[in-house]
């Protein structure tokens, strides 16, 4: 029960009695659940009483659960469902219940709360973690700490591994499908802005692409929390200046709010992917490729394929992110053999498109797909995608972080 001064989750025994939103005092006495002193309708034998999300809970000693509906207990099942790994709750929402079947909350007061008491000295903590039957603790520092059964140790990273926090894109202005010998305007650096903070010691992946005829752009990114980018690799097409294709990344990050600025030359058909990704470590990267298609390719072929991605087993869990995109309609889907040999459109998220356009008796085409898969065990990895449309040029790039 989200209470005045006791946490959800709390019980007694754990605690000696229990205070509920209005102040009322609850505790077992002699096997008898009571409110204020006072016998709280008919029950013997209770062992444990429990105050979770605004209902209370008693269990006898025969191990029968009932749940107090306001004016009687009613026979109910064991409320405290352990939790699956991986779930996360964050402050003030929501429970998770260990394979001990502890109740752990995160209280406004940024403390975690195992039964309705403090665990430990933690404090300023943003998240807490069910994870491989541990308890972990993320504060807002960004620092991750796991439950010994009494007190917190640190943990170098995020015990998920790495992990995709969110993402956001630009395009620069299009022509409308009604104007399909519109020459869209041109523009010259481009920014993205998260929605929300960064975390610090995370990292940040950007993917820039232009397709125009112009020079072969000299790409770089920048932020508004000056952190440092590393140019991974830039892809420029065998015509040159039809299209180039370049990503970075972030380690380590300040964190808080950030903009991320593609510093680019003046042109037109430009795309912009930037990415959060935590539980990385200080030297994040694992491998990287990019490749593009485009000019005297025959129509039907339009497949292109990043260079493999080996990924070792002392690498792992590992994140691939991966960004395909179709610069002349049609569909494009990273899917296919080149990943861990899932089929085309299943094994990922498709989390993002970036830009959608019809034309003169076209369908509407979507023209990037931005996609993810965890990685859990050895082997090798390539960027691939496919698509049926006819057409070219075509790019694609992709990062395995550790």
């Amino acid at each position: 029960m989200a209470a005045t001064t006791s946490a959800n989750g709390s019980s007694v025994p754990a605690l000696p009695s229990i205070v509920d939103a209005q102040s009322n005092t609850w505790t077992i006495a002699s096997g008898v659940v009571e409110k204020n002193a006072v016998p709280v309708g008919s029950n013997s034998n209770a062992n444990l009483l429990l105050a979770l999300d605004g209902v209370f809970y008693e269990r006898n000693t025969s191990n029968s659960w009932y749940r107090w509906t306001g004016s009687t207990w009613s026979l109910a099942s064991d409320p405290r469902v352990i939790s699956p790994s991986g779930t996360s709750v964050g402050v003030g929402t929501d429970v998770l219940v260990d394979s001990a079947n502890h109740v752990w909350t995160l209280q406004a007061n940024d403390y975690a709360y195992r039964d309705g008491i403090r665990a430990g000295g933690n404090y300023n903590t943003i998240l807490v973690l069910s994870y491989n039957n541990n308890i972990y603790t993320e504060n807002t520092s960004g620092e991750w700490f796991y439950w010994t059964g009494s007190a917190w140790t640190l943990d170098p990273t995020d015990p998920r591994g790495p992990n995709l926090v969110q993402y956001d894109n630009h395009i620069s202005p299009a022509c409308p499908a009604s104007y399909p010998t519109c020459v869209p305007p041109f523009e010259v650096n481009s920014s993205v802005t998260f929605t929300k903070a960064t975390t610090k010691g995370n990292a940040i992946w950007v993917v820039a692409t232009v397709s125009d005829y112009a020079t072969v752009h000299a790409i770089t990114v920048t932020d508004s929390q000056n952190n440092t980018y590393h140019a991974l690799n830039q892809e420029n097409d065998r015509s040159v200046g039809a299209q180039s294709v370049a990503q970075f990344y972030a380690a380590d990050i300040q964190g808080g709010a950030d903009t991320i600025t593609v510093n680019w030359s003046s042109d037109n058909y430009k795309g912009v992917l930037a990415a959060e990704i935590a539980g990385i470590t200080v030297s994040p990267l694992v491998a990287n490729a990019g490749g593009i298609q485009d000019g005297g390719i025959a129509a039907g072929t339009e497949n292109i394929t990043s260079t493999l991605l080996s990924v070792g087993s002392t690498k792992t869990p590992a994140l691939l992110v991966a960004l395909t995109m179709d610069t002349d309609g049609g569909g494009s889907d990273t899917g296919g053999t080149g990943f861990c040999a899932v089929k085309a459109g299943t094994g990922f998220n498709q989390i993002a498109q970036l830009w959608s356009w019809s034309a003169g008796g076209q369908p509407v085409c979507n023209l990037a797909t931005f996609e993810t898969k965890t990685i859990t065990g050895a082997g090798n990895v390539a960027g691939f995608f496919t698509t049926s449309h006819l057409s070219d040029p075509y790019v694609t790039v992709s990062t395995v972080f550790h």
